[in-house]
C-alpha cells in the first residue's frame, strides 16, 4: 500500500506542478510540449555536407573560420565532429532553458536531435 500511496503522490505532485507551471514550447510558447513540431522543423539546422568536416561549423566546407588550417584536426583535439544547428531561435532557448536554468525534461529532445546528427554513418 505505501507504494501506491507514494505513486499517487508523485502524480499529484506533478499535476500540481503542471497546473502552476504549464509545459510550454522552448519556441512558440505553445502550452502542452516542451518542443512543438513547428519549431522543430524550424530549428536552424547545419546541413553535414556543407559543414566543416573537423569543427561542424556552417560553411566550413568553403571556408571555416573556426579551425586553424595550419594545425593537423584545424588545431582541435578530435579528429572531426558535427553540429546540429546554429545557436539561435528556440534551439538557443532550449540549451540554454536546459543547461542554464535546469530544464532536464529538455535531455530526451537534445538527445534525439544529437542522434540525428550523427547519423549512422558518423565515425566509430
Amino acid at each position: 500500500m505505501t507504494d501506491a500511496v507514494a505513486d499517487a503522490a508523485g502524480y499529484l505532485a506533478e499535476g500540481f506542478k503542471e497546473l502552476i507551471w504549464p509545459t510550454r514550447c522552448v519556441g512558440c510558447d505553445l502550452p502542452g510540449t516542451l518542443l512543438c513540431e513547428e519549431c522543430e522543423a524550424a530549428l536552424p539546422r547545419i546541413d553535414p555536407d556543407q559543414a566543416c568536416p573537423h569543427c561542424g561549423a556552417a560553411h566550413g566546407v568553403i571556408l571555416c573560420t573556426e579551425c586553424d588550417p595550419a594545425k593537423p584536426n584545424g588545431g582541435f583535439p578530435f579528429q572531426g565532429a558535427r553540429a546540429f544547428g546554429r545557436f539561435e531561435g528556440a534551439l538557443a532557448s532550449m540549451l540554454v532553458l536546459y543547461k542554464d536554468e535546469g530544464e532536464k525534461r529538455l535531455a530526451p529532445i537534445i538527445a534525439r536531435l544529437l542522434a540525428i546528427t550523427a547519423g549512422s554513418d558518423w565515425r566509430s
